[in-house]
């Protein structure tokens, strides 16, 4: 198909997705932290995952890179 497709995560209150965004990046990571998609700052503990090449090793790898992070917080 064309263009991708994205999925919003809810995480646990205390994680901060600027915070992860910055500790994923600096995995090779790219999320998308969810105040960046609200005028007010909303969804501070929310991501948007996008995707759209078929699952493979290194998106396995990746998501699992990116689980630590999050139980980091």
């Amino acid at each position: 198909p064309n263009g991708g497709y994205f999925l919003w995560v809810e995480l646990p209150e205390h994680v901060d997705s600027l915070e992860l965004f910055s500790r994923a990046l600096a995995q090779g990571i790219s999320i998308a932290p969810g105040p960046i998609f609200s005028a007010t700052r909303r969804f501070r503990n929310c991501i948007r995952l996008n995707y759209g090449y078929p699952w493979n090793d290194k998106m396995e790898h990746a998501m699992a890179t990116l689980g630590k992070l999050i139980n980091a917080f």
